[in-house]
């Protein structure tokens, strides 16, 4: 009899990610059964080890993809996106807050356009500019127009950094 797409021989489902690459493997196995603990420590190790960027390129994008893989075939899942960007949120969050030792230049702005909800680049990018000492500010998801341009007014940032992952995000045009 054919197997389920996504199911184990042995019954357990998994997430598909590169089988040669253990980390990768255990992080994505913890998510799907739901272990906070396994998954917090796979990403601080990581991020401990490789840094922002690589943890991010190597082991988060990898199983949001197969997460978000899985979703598309089955419908199912969302708790598992759920928990695991909210373990990768807070590891993120923890290193931004670790290396508080800016240089003195002008914040990034970081932020999501109105109606856009996916706000986790935005914490990987405020992660990695804290491992380059830049301070950044994350003002979050769906930022209207007018409050950004406010923002922008009021901290005279280095550089302003939209993010959009939805297609049918539009950016306005904020007067700044």
């Amino acid at each position: 009899p054919a197997r389920e797409p996504g199911r184990r021989h042995g019954g357990g489902w998994v997430l598909a990610v590169d089988p040669s690459k253990p980390e990768l493997r255990r992080l994505a196995g913890a998510a799907l059964a739901l272990d906070e603990d396994t998954v917090a420590d796979i990403l601080a190790d990581a991020l401990r080890r490789h840094g922002v960027i690589a943890t991010w390129d190597d082991l988060i994008l990898p199983v949001l993809r197969s997460i978000g893989d899985r979703y598309a075939r089955t419908a199912n899942c969302i708790d598992v996106e759920h928990l695991f960007t909210e373990c990768v949120h807070r590891a993120l969050s923890s290193l931004s807050t670790q290396r508080r030792r800016w240089d003195p230049a002008a914040p990034v702005l970081l932020s999501c356009p109105d109606e856009e909800q996916h706000v986790l680049p935005l914490h990987a990018l405020a992660a990695a500019l804290a491992e380059l000492h830049q301070p950044s500010r994350v003002l979050g998801a769906s930022v209207p127009p007018s409050a950004l341009a406010s923002a922008v007014r009021r901290i005279k940032p280095s550089a302003v950094f939209l993010w959009a992952h939805a297609e049918r995000t539009e950016i306005g045009r904020a007067h700044v």
